[in-house]
């Protein structure tokens, strides 16, 4: 299926002239950057979308020149903010049910969105081609550019993880080998491995060769993978999960071991994310915790405790910002000294 992107174009465009209006109004509650410790870290609501409608950011990512915002709703739609100001300037095709996972890649040309619809969407330049719409059997729950954008996968209770080449679109051979659903996925810097996490009756963590399809790690994971982030930086071998097991878990990927447990919360972390270089690392709890730290300790650095349970997070490739989502409609931007 093939939906037509120039009349995406139009309702999207019609669509952020509404909501720019409304945020004259209410829909926007910013309210101004407050000092918070230390790191200079100051704190602002930059969108509300529970304010005109009944709903919350569900994934986010930044485009790579960080100056917008890509925010998959519960709802289902798709919505792209300026930042930092947070104003509506673009829809993506939407999802029958809410938005699980979202993507830019690293040119910044193509953004992905999947969804509980089983649909994985793909928008690319302005120029009249119509969006890809890749469809899936069951929930899809993550969908990622590898970091050098030459691949786009996504994973859920297909119980396999699908490629694409992203300079043709042809879909390239599966990573086949779980046993239950798929809830995240990461790709090494370097493209040559791929890191898996289930749950369910597949409570585990994998490693695999990308070009082989070859599985060369799995642990147990007690519980369920709600995310997994493979470092950025070469020369660190890691991956970061979260989850159930109300902790961060550093996975050594050459050896299959856990490095260290970083952060401690009362409930499930439900998104992990790095910086550009791989130093800083920050996540968001079903607790409502905020929680930052840096290499090489992974000590906190830095909590903060909000009121309602947070969903997603995600860093600006500038190292400026980090923006978070709670389960209310709230998107927040986060400052950080350069």
């Amino acid at each position: 299926m093939r939906i037509s992107l120039q009349s995406w174009q139009r309702v999207a465009l019609s669509i952020a002239v509404i909501l720019a209006l409304t945020i004259s109004g209410t829909a926007q509650t910013n309210e101004g950057p407050s000092p918070l410790g230390d790191m200079n870290i100051r704190q602002a609501v930059v969108h509300d979308f529970a304010s005109y409608e009944d709903t919350f950011a569900t994934a986010l990512a930044f485009t790579p020149d960080s100056q917008s915002l890509i925010c998959g709703l519960a709802n289902g739609r798709v919505i792209v903010l300026s930042v930092p100001d947070g104003i509506p300037i673009a829809e993506l095709p939407p999802h029958e049910g809410a938005v699980t996972s979202v993507s830019c890649s690293p040119d910044g040309i193509w953004m992905a969105s999947s969804g509980e619809d089983g649909y994985a969407y793909v928008t690319g330049p302005a120029d009249g081609d119509s969006p890809l719409a890749l469809a899936h059997v069951g929930i899809l729950h993550d969908i990622a550019f590898s970091p050098l954008g030459t691949y786009l996968m996504t994973a859920g209770e297909e119980r396999r993880v699908r490629i694409w080449n992203t300079a043709t679109w042809e879909e390239l051979a599966p990573i086949v080998g779980h046993s239950g659903t798929i809830y995240a996925l990461a790709i090494s810097p370097a493209e040559d491995l791929l890191v898996t996490g289930a749950g369910g009756s597949d409570p585990s963590i994998r490693l695999w060769d990308l070009a082989t399809g070859v599985q060369l790690q799995n642990d147990l994971y007690e519980g369920t993978v709600y995310d997994v982030e493979y470092c950025p930086r070469a020369r660190d071998r890691y991956a970061s999960i979260a989850g159930t097991q109300r902790m961060i878990r550093m996975w050594d990927v050459d050896t299959g071991a856990m490095r260290h447990n970083v952060g401690r919360f009362t409930d499930a972390v439900n998104d992990v994310a790095y910086s550009i270089l791989g130093n800083t690392l920050a996540a968001v709890s079903q607790d409502g915790t905020f929680f930052f730290t840096t290499m090489p300790s992974w000590t906190e650095k830095r909590r903060i405790e909000f009121d309602e349970p947070l969903v997603a997070v995600a860093f600006s490739n500038s190292r400026q910002y980090i923006c978070l989502s709670d389960s209310t409609g709230h998107v927040y931007l986060l400052y950080l000294p350069e």
